[in-house]
C-alpha cells in the first residue's frame, strides 16, 4: 500500500484562509451600493472604459476630493468590465483582496519566524476579525486591503532581498511599493516599518534598497504637494491646531484597544472631536500609548517579534493621529494595517499554548472560540450594510453628531419622494454643523420639489454664504430659474458655475437644456459637446445632443448619431427608444417598432418604450397590438399619462366605451389641465348617450382654452342631439369664428339651419365647406338633400 502524500503547508494555508474568508464575508455579496460607493463606482464615469486610464492616473478619485488613488480606481474599472454595475462583482473582488492580504501576511510571518502555526494563526485571526468589516464589506473601503496587499508584498521582497540580494527582489520590492502608494497614500509608512523591523530584530539595514524606497516616498509627496499627481487637498480643512486635535487622538487609542479585544458597536460615524487633555479617556489612552511604546523597547532584547508587532501597531497609527488634519478623530478602517501587530501578539500567545501538550486542547478551544465569535460578529456586521436606511439610522443612534449620516438619510428620503422627512434630516445636520454647505443645498432641492421656492432660494443663499464657490448650488439655482422660465437668471447662475469649475460636465448639460428650452438647438448641441469633452461617457448629454439634432430638423444626423451611440453601448435601452421616436415622426412606423422592441429587449419594464410601440401600432391601425403594449406601459408605470390617454382612444375605437371612459377619467386625475382629454371624454360620453355629462367636459375644455375649436364643435353636436338647436347654432358659430375654414363646423351648422327650415343658409354653408374640401362626403350628401328640398319648395303652390 502506497503511503499517503503529505499536503504542503502553502496549500493548507491557501485552502484554509480562502475558506475562512468566504465563510466570513459571503453574506456581504448581496449588499447594495452604499455611501461613497455611488461617487466612486455607481456614478463614476471614469471607470467605464479602458480609455479612461489617463484620466484615472491624472486626477483624484472624484472631483473636489483630496484622494489620489488610481490603482483603486483601476480595480473598479476592471470590475466594471466584467460585472457592469452589479454590486456582487465588486464585493467579490474586495473579499478576494482581503483573502490575498491574509495570505501574504502569512508569508511575511513565516519569513520572519519560520513558525507555521504562528503564521497561520495570526493571518487567520486577521482575516475574520470584524474590525476589518468597513474595509471589506464596503466597496469604497477597498483602498485599505489593496494598499496593504502591495505594502506587505514590498516587505516580503525586502526580506527576500536581505537574505539573497538579487535585482529581481530589489525591483519587485520597489514595484510593489509603487503599487501600494498608488492604492493609498497610507503606504508611505513602509520605510518606517522596515526601520522598526531592523531595530527589533537587530539586523543591518539594506541601505541601498531602503534609501531607494524612501526617496520614492519623498518624490511622491513632492509630486502630490505640487499637484502633479492629482489635485492638492481640495476638501475643507479643519480650523484647529495640532494640540487641539491630539487629545481626541489619545482617546481614540483607548477605543482602538477596546475594539480589537471587544469588537462590538462598530460604526463608520466618528467624525471630528475636540476634548481636553485632562479628560479621563484621554489620560487613559495616553497611558496606554506610552505603555505600548515602553513595552516595545523593553521586550526588544528577549522577544524581537513581540517588539516588532508593537512597533508595527504604533508606526501604523502615525498617519492617522491627526498631526496632519484628517477627516475624523478615529475610524475603524484605519486599523486595517496597524491591527496586524495585534494579531501577531495574539498568535504568539496562542502558539505558546500549542507548544505544551497539556495546554494544546485549551489552545485549540481558544482559537475555535475566538474565530467563531469573530466570524459571527463579522457576519452580523455585514448584514448592517444590506439596508442603507437602517445603516445610517444606527450611526446617528451611536453618534448623534455625525452630520454625514444625517445628510445621507436626507438624500435617501428625498430619492424616495419623502421630501418633508428629508428636510428634517438636513436640518439636523445643519443644527450640528451650521457650516455644512451640502445640507443647505440638499434641503433647498427638497423645498423646490415641494413648491416652496422662497425657502429653496433662502437655503441656496445660505449654502453660498457658507461656501461661496459651491458649484452644485449655482447649478441648482440655475435649474430653479430655468423651471420658472426665467432664462436670463438661469443663464447667470450657470455661467458662474462654469467660471468656478470649467470641468463640471453637469453645468454644460444644463446650459444645453436651457438653450433647447429657448429653441436654440444649435447652441444646445455645442453645450452638449462641451459636456462630452469633459466627460465622454455622459449618457444624458449624448442622448440630448441627438435629440437636439433631431429638433433642429437634422433628423438624418440624429439617426446616425443614435446608431453610433448604440454601437458604442448596445445595452442602452434609451438610445433605441429615442431612435424609434425619430423614425415614428418620419412615418417610418415599421422601423420605429423594431427600435422600440429592441429597447424593450434591453429593459423589460420600460414604460416609455411600451407606450411608444403601442402608439406606433395605433398609427398603423393595429388596435389589438396597440392595446397590448399600452397596457404593458401602464403595468410598468401606472401614472403614465400618455399611455393612459392613448389606451382610452384605442378602447373608444374598439367600441369599448366603458373602458375608454375609465381611462380618460384616470388621465384627468393624473393631469387635470389637459384639454384634449376633456374633449375625448366628452366624445365617449356622447357616444354613450350621456349628453349632459359630455357637454360639461366640453365646457371645461373651452374654459381652459377658449380657442379650442374642437370642443366648441363637439358641444354643438351634443346640443343638436339633445334637440337644443339654438345652443347648437351658437357653438357652431363660435367654432367657425375661431377657424372660418373648419369644415366640420360649417357642415354641422348647415345641418342645424336645415332642421330650422332655412335651406338657403344651409346650402350656402355646405357649399362653403366644399369650396374648402371638395371631397367632403357629408357636405356633398347634405347639399344634394337641401337642393332637393329647395326645389320642392319652388314647385309647391303658394297659399
Amino acid at each position: 500500500m502506497k503511503p499517503l502524500k503529505q499536503v504542503s503547508f502553502p496549500k493548507i494555508v491557501i485552502f484554509s484562509l480562502a475558506l475562512l474568508g468566504l465563510l466570513t464575508y459571503a453574506n456581504s455579496l448581496s449588499n447594495p451600493f452604499i455611501w461613497d460607493d455611488f461617487d466612486l463606482v455607481a456614478h463614476n464615469t471614469s471607470i467605464t472604459s479602458w480609455s479612461d486610464l489617463p484620466q484615472i492616473f491624472s486626477g483624484n478619485v472624484v472631483t473636489n476630493s483630496s484622494f489620489y488613488r488610481p490603482l483603486q480606481m483601476v480595480t473598479y474599472l476592471f470590475d466594471h468590465q466584467i460585472w457592469g454595475l452589479n454590486p456582487k462583482g465588486f464585493h467579490f473582488t474586495s473579499i478576494v483582496l482581503h483573502i490575498l492580504v491574509s495570505l501574504v501576511l502569512c508569508w511575511v510571518l513565516f519569513l520572519l519566524t519560520e513558525n507555521k502555526i504562528l503564521s497561520l494563526l495570526a493571518s487567520g485571526l486577521f482575516l475574520v476579525h470584524p474590525i476589518h468589516n468597513e474595509a471589506v464589506a464596503y466597496i469604497a473601503g477597498r483602498a485599505d486591503p489593496l494598499s496593504a496587499l502591495f505594502l506587505l508584498l514590498a516587505f516580503v521582497f525586502y526580506l527576500k532581498n536581505e537574505r539573497e540580494e538579487t535585482p529581481l527582489y530589489f525591483v519587485s520590492s520597489v514595484f510593489s511599493f509603487i503599487l501600494a502608494i498608488l492604492s493609498k497614500e497610507y503606504a508611505l509608512i513602509l520605510p518606517f516599518l522596515i526601520l522598526a523591523y531592523h531595530f527589533s530584530f537587530k539586523r543591518r539595514v539594506q541601505w541601498v534598497l531602503w534609501s531607494f524606497l524612501t526617496v520614492l516616498a519623498a518624490v511622491f509627496i513632492v509630486l502630490r504637494l505640487q499637484g502633479i499627481l492629482g489635485m492638492v487637498d481640495m476638501h475643507l480643512k479643519t480650523e484647529t491646531t495640532v494640540m487641539q486635535r491630539l487629545p481626541a487622538t489619545f482617546e481614540a487609542m483607548l477605543q482602538y484597544v477596546r475594539l480589537l479585544f471587544f469588537p462590538y458597536n462598530l460604526t463608520m460615524g466618528y467624525g471630528q472631536k475636540i476634548v481636553a487633555f485632562t479628560s479621563v479617556p484621554v489620560l487613559a489612552g495616553l497611558a496606554v500609548y506610552i505603555g505600548l511604546v515602553a513595552t516595545a523597547f523593553r521586550v526588544r532584547a528577549r522577544h524581537a517579534l513581540i517588539s516588532f508587532a508593537l512597533f508595527w501597531y504604533l508606526v501604523g497609527l502615525i498617519p492617522v493621529m491627526n498631526i496632519y488634519p484628517v477627516n475624523a478623530y478615529m475610524a475603524e478602517h484605519w486599523l486595517y494595517i496597524p491591527s496586524i501587530g495585534f494579531f501577531v501578539l495574539a498568535a504568539v500567545f496562542l502558539e505558546k499554548l500549542f507548544q505544551t501538550k497539556e495546554r494544546r486542547h485549551m489552545a485549540l478551544l481558544c482559537v475555535t472560540l475566538m474565530a467563531g465569535v469573530y466570524i459571527f460578529l463579522s457576519v452580523k456586521q455585514n448584514e448592517l450594510w444590506s439596508n442603507p436606511l437602517r445603516f445610517y439610522e444606527r450611526i446617528v443612534r451611536i453618534n448623534p453628531t455625525f452630520i454625514k449620516a444625517y445628510n445621507n438619510l436626507g438624500k435617501m428620503n428625498a430619492e424616495g419622494g419623502n421630501c418633508p422627512k428629508a428636510v428634517a434630516y438636513f436640518q439636523k445636520a445643519i443644527a450640528v454643523d451650521p457650516q455644512f454647505a451640502k445640507a443647505y443645498n440638499n434641503a433647498a432641492v427638497c423645498f423646490a420639489k415641494m413648491g416652496q421656492k422662497d425657502k429653496a432660494m433662502d437655503y441656496y443663499q445660505k449654502a453660498l454664504k457658507v461656501e461661496p464657490k459651491f458649484v452644485p448650488t449655482y447649478n441648482n439655482l440655475g435649474v430653479l430659474f430655468m423651471e420658472e422660465k426665467d432664462f436670463k437668471r438661469a443663464q447667470t447662475y450657470f455661467d458662474k458655475a462654469v467660471k468656478l469649475d470649467p470641468k463640471e460636465p453637469k453645468t454644460y448639460y444644463n446650459l444645453g437644456v436651457l438653450a433647447e428650452m429657448q429653441g436654440h438647438f444649435e447652441e444646445a448641441v455645442l453645450h452638449y459637446k462641451e459636456a462630452l469633452k469633459v466627460d465622454p461617457s455622459y449618457k444624458e448629454a449624448k442622448n440630448n445632443m441627438a435629440g437636439a439634432l433631431s429638433k433642429r430638423s437634422k433628423k438624418d444626423k440624429a439617426i446616425s448619431y443614435y446608431k453610433k451611440l448604440i454601437k458604442d453601448d448596445p445595452t442602452n435601452a434609451l438610445y433605441y427608444n429615442n431612435l424609434g421616436v425619430i423614425y415614428m415622426k418620419q412615418g417610418r412606423l415599421d422601423e420605429a417598432i423594431d427600435e422600440f422592441a429592441q429597447a424593450l429587449s434591453k429593459k423589460k419594464d420600460y414604460a416609455e418604450a411600451s407606450y411608444n410601440i403601442g402608439t406606433a401600432f395605433y398609427k398603423k391601425k393595429s388596435l389589438g397590438q396597440a392595446m397590448h403594449h399600452l397596457q404593458d406601459a401602464l403595468r410598468a408605470d401606472p401614472e403614465h399619462f400618455g399611455a393612459t390617454t392613448n389606451l382610452g382612444i384605442v378602447y373608444a375605437m374598439q367600441g369599448k366605451l366603458k373602458q375608454a371612459e375609465q381611462m380618460f377619467k384616470r388621465a384627468l386625475y393624473l393631469n387635470p389641465s389637459d384639454i384634449a382629454t376633456y374633449n375625448n371624454l366628452g366624445l365617449v360620453l356622447a357616444r354613450e348617450g350621456k349628453y349632459d355629462e359630455a357637454i360639461l367636459n366640453y365646457k371645461t375644455a373651452v374654459q381652459k382654452d377658449p380657442t379650442y375649436k374642437e370642443s366648441q364643435n363637439n358641444m354643438a353636436i351634443a346640443y343638436d342631439k339633445k334637440g337644443n338647436l339654438q345652443a347648437a347654432k351658437e357653438h357652431y358659430e363660435k367654432a367657425i369664428a375661431l377657424d372660418p375654414k373648419f369644415v366640420n363646423a360649417l357642415n354641422g351648422l348647415g345641418v342645424v339651419y336645415g332642421k330650422l327650415g332655412d335651406y338657403k343658409a344651409a346650402a350656402k354653408l355646405f357649399q362653403q365647406a366644399l369650396n374648402i374640401q371638395p371631397d367632403y362626403r357629408d357636405a356633398i350628401f347634405n347639399l344634394r338633400k337641401v337642393e332637393m328640398l329647395l326645389g320642392a319648395e319652388k314647385k309647391s303652390p303658394k297659399s
